[in-house]
């Protein structure tokens, strides 16, 4: 019997693993049958938190292919401020091989889309001025796949009144526990 694999990529053509949080618009789906099949097609498929379109098979080089269909995948609600969860799956026997066998249950690929940008939530500069600590409401980073930690390159620092000046609108360092980060500042 056909077995139906789903994978996908993001909107910047990445390999997107399942259960991962993006805040691509959508996203490109990628379902491979062990097996060739006439009969898949979209109705074939479970979508929650979400909605397909562009379905089809994909393209190669002898034409049409009978093993791989793509179709994008936006998620309901999509834009600011809206983080919604989505999983795509299909269900056993619903399409077959051309031998007539009925194809086996595929695996479920789930996908956040976080529309939902990070503010800073709280600072706290230290009595004796030597550093800040800076709380977000989420988790950052310093890439827009959600990976990377943040550094003292990824803050400016600029102060207003009093007698001391900045050495450095840079940060001389940077820790982090959770979501607050503390900077260190070099006064002149």
């Amino acid at each position: 019997s056909p077995a139906m694999t789903i994978s996908a990529k993001d909107s910047s053509d990445q390999d997107l693993n399942t259960g991962l949080t993006t805040n691509d618009l959508y996203i490109n789906l990628i379902f491979t049958s062990s097996e060739s099949t006439t009969n898949f097609d979209d109705t074939d498929i479970s979508v929650s938190g979400g909605s397909l379109s562009e379905f089809g098979p994909a393209s190669g080089s002898g034409g049409p292919s009978t093993t791989v269909y793509t179709a994008k995948l936006t998620p309901t609600g999509s834009g600011t401020a809206v983080t919604r969860a989505t999983s795509v799956s299909v269900s056993g026997n619903t399409f077959t091989d051309a031998a007539g066998n009925n194809n086996s249950t595929s695996n479920q690929f789930n996908w956040t889309y976080d529309g939902i940008v990070p503010t800073i939530t709280g600072n706290s500069l230290a009595a004796d001025n030597s550093t800040i600590s800076v709380t977000f409401s989420e988790a950052v980073y310093n890439t827009s796949s959600g990976s990377g930690s943040l550094e003292t390159t990824d803050f400016t620092l600029s102060s207003s009144g009093g007698n001391a000046s900045l050495s450095s609108s840079t940060p001389s360092s940077i820790s982090a526990s959770g979501n607050t980060y503390t900077l260190g500042i070099s006064l002149s």
